[in-house]
């Protein structure tokens, strides 16, 4: 299966408990055979772009201030045109959100399994 996981703050360095947790759980994943991806923002424009952690690939999305939120829908605009983007040519078959109002749903594709 192919996974999409949204986190809006995932720092490189072991940081939170939600960060830790996105971590061993895709780490998990990857073990079991599946692909993973996750999708979060940054502010430092050093670690924007896609970098590969474990089998993980995790997709930076610079901003310009801020993390992804619920006050944040320029933001949560940019995430969602990216996500559509890359599931056009992935594909996946889970997305899982680790916070409120990251990606708006509206216009995703319908077979398309969201979690929480």
């Amino acid at each position: 299966m192919k996974w999409a996981v949204f986190i809006p703050r995932f720092l490189p360095e072991r940081v939170g408990g939600d960060a830790i947790y996105v971590r061993d759980f895709t780490k998990n994943l990857v073990k079991k055979g599946e692909e993973v991806h996750i999708f979060t923002t940054t502010r430092m424009s050093s670690l924007a772009g896609v970098q590969e952690e474990e089998g993980v690939k995790i997709h930076r999305i610079w901003v310009e201030k801020g993390n992804a939120g619920v006050l944040r829908f320029k933001i949560r605009r940019r995430l969602t045109e990216y996500f559509k983007k890359i599931d056009k040519e992935i594909k996946f078959d889970i997305l899982n959100i680790h916070a409120p109002f990251v990606i708006n749903y509206g216009g995703l594709r319908k077979e398309l399994k969201i979690v929480y």
